[in-house]
């Protein structure tokens, strides 16, 4: 008779099925993103695509578009085009050989010697100390494969000057068979210096139609993907911004400010007490990480105002598509001669959602941009 399993072991074989199926997901989220560079940006596809089989890849490329476009998922591809080997354009996982397909797979995982992913997004700044870790790593470390060592920096933007400058170094004298893969949201937080120094690919926002689609085969309600197309958010954690604590306030928010859900007038201070994550403790007991709450608090606001823009286009346009509750505030809105208001609406709440920053007192922020838009009504 087959010996029986103990408890140890069946826990460790329901956590190695547990990550053979999350390596399986993620495989196969790989192979979408390709599909899904291939369709929204076809000159940056087809530009890489070319410069691959020609051997022609600069050694430092900037991928430069707004918050949302698919950077970081081409930096990837890229990476995993040029780790693999791949003479033959950007790989396609699915048809790789068993060894191109390990390596795609320890890209995705952060785990592969020569392959480095430093990401700028939810810090305060890239410290000097990690741009130069990576030249250190890479003169310490044999390389694997065919000698090619790729290092990828998101949110380049979100850089200290000493990090920047090192990484001008870098560039200056750039090591054989290196590659560096930066992306930015604001080319203008990038030295210019850096950015003369890379071949420079725009991109473009992940198109409406696009989202939505994405936003249904991820699962999401007809509610949250009317709502979540208009802000820009990674279309590959759509889920996890669905049931993001910063989400669900600003959707809280939205309905108060259209008198769905308690009283408008009470918004600015109603944000303050019931909806504004307060400190480390209180962010902490709403499930963010200790020291994210302003980080949670700009993302409340970004998505408030996005959706406060979103309503007004839909009054001045007469749009009453989405959720019943919205579909009834937009029609009794389009009924009114005062159309110039909404447009103070669209105007404002992009003011204030550009003013939304790790620098600017958040709580004044709202109430001032509650105050203007009372102003603008009157």
């Amino acid at each position: 008779m087959a010996e029986k399993l103990t408890k140890k072991d069946k826990d460790l074989l329901k956590e190695n099925e547990a990550q053979l199926q999350n390596e399986q997901e993620q495989r196969e989220q790989r192979i979408r993103n390709r599909a899904l560079l291939k369709e929204c940006e076809p000159a940056a596809f087809q530009m890489l695509d070319k410069a691959v089989k020609e051997n022609t890849l600069s050694h430092a490329i900037l991928f430069s578009g707004p918050k949302g476009s698919l950077k970081k998922e081409m930096a990837v591809l890229l990476a995993q085009t040029l780790l693999c080997g791949c003479e033959t354009g950007l790989i396609e996982e699915e048809n790789a050989d068993e060894m191109q397909q390990r390596i795609c797979a320890r890209v995705g995982k952060d785990a592969y010697s020569g392959y480095i992913f430093l990401n700028g997004y939810r810090k305060q700044m890239i410290a000097k100390e990690e741009i130069d870790a990576i030249e250190s790593r890479f003169s310490k470390t044999a390389a694997e494969g065919n000698g090619i060592r790729v290092y990828v920096i998101d949110h380049m933007e979100n850089a200290s000057a000493g990090a920047q400058n090192s990484l001008l170094k870098f560039l200056e004298e750039p090591a054989d068979n290196v590659f560096a893969i930066i992306t930015c949201d604001n080319p203008q937080g990038v030295l210019q210096t850096i950015r003369s120094r890379c071949v420079t690919i725009a991109f473009r926002p992940v198109s409406e139609e696009v989202f939505r689609r994405c936003a249904k085969e991820a699962g999401l309600d007809e509610e949250d993907v009317w709502l979540m197309s208009s802000f820009s958010c990674d279309i590959n954690a759509l889920q996890d911004t669905a049931a993001s604590n910063a989400y669900q306030t600003a959707k809280k928010m939205i309905r108060q400010y259209l008198g769905i859900e308690g009283d408008r007038r009470l918004l600015a201070v109603d944000y303050d007490v019931r909806y504004r994550v307060k400190g480390k403790k209180t962010g902490e007991e709403q499930g963010v990480r200790s020291g994210d709450a302003r980080d949670e608090n700009m993302d409340i606001l970004n998505m408030f105002f996005s959706m406060l823009i979103q309503y007004a286009r839909a009054v001045i346009l007469c749009d009453d598509k989405g959720p019943a509750w919205y579909h009834n505030a937009v029609s009794a809105a389009s009924k009114s001669q005062n159309r110039s208001y909404y447009a103070d609406i669209m105007r404002i709440a992009g003011e204030e959602r550009d003013l939304v920053n790790r620098n600017n007192d958040l709580n004044l922020l709202f109430a001032q941009a509650v105050y203007r838009l009372e102003v603008a009504k009157k």
